[in-house]
């Protein structure tokens, strides 16, 4: 995929994104951009990233969500600005 294609799929995106005003509105954008298993994924990783910026530990996520240590650590680098790193 050239830089170009990238860009227009991603004014596409922010173009979306900034008509959101609702729940519906963006449940709208996941559907026109994602299956449905990658919703899942892509809503998983947000409640991950919520759950430990309200401190919550590795083991509380992990029985709540049913996700390995590497998955929070991934969503941990992220909040920490270092984004995902495939291991």
């Amino acid at each position: 995929m050239s830089k170009r294609d990238i860009d227009s799929v991603l004014e596409r995106i922010l173009k979306q994104a900034k008509e959101i005003n609702s729940v519906n509105g963006f449940e709208k954008i996941l559907n026109s951009f994602f299956t449905k298993d990658e919703q899942e994924l892509f809503l998983r990783r947000l409640i991950i990233m919520k759950m430990l910026l309200e401190n919550q530990s590795y083991r509380k996520i992990n029985e709540r969500l049913g996700v390995s240590h590497n998955t929070i650590s991934e969503a941990c680098d992220i909040i920490n600005g270092w984004g995902y790193r495939k291991r």
